[in-house]
């Protein structure tokens, strides 16, 4: 992982990093935020509880409900802007 990326998360834990796949352990705190950024190769994200959080894109504001088990791609290069919400 780049320096500069372990910078935007907040509290991960690295369980897999080679040349074909990056595998963490990612935790977004109530109320907390994430810097706009996106994945150069895209993103899996599998999501252990329920979440509500608003998602903001380039073209204006979702909310976003995940329920445990939830899997989501996104493809790579969309930027995005997370907040967690209680």
């Amino acid at each position: 992982m780049h320096k500069n990326q372990r910078n935007l998360l907040p509290s991960f834990t690295n369980w897999l990093d080679d040349e074909q796949v990056r595998v963490i352990d990612y935790h977004l705190k109530p109320r907390e935020k994430e810097p706009l950024h996106s994945h150069p190769s895209g993103v899996l994200v599998y999501y252990y509880t329920d979440a509500k959080m608003r998602v903001t894109l380039p073209d204006g504001t979702n909310t976003a409900v995940n329920k445990a088990g939830d899997v989501v791609w996104r493809e790579p290069g969309d930027p995005l802007r997370r907040k967690q919400r209680q």
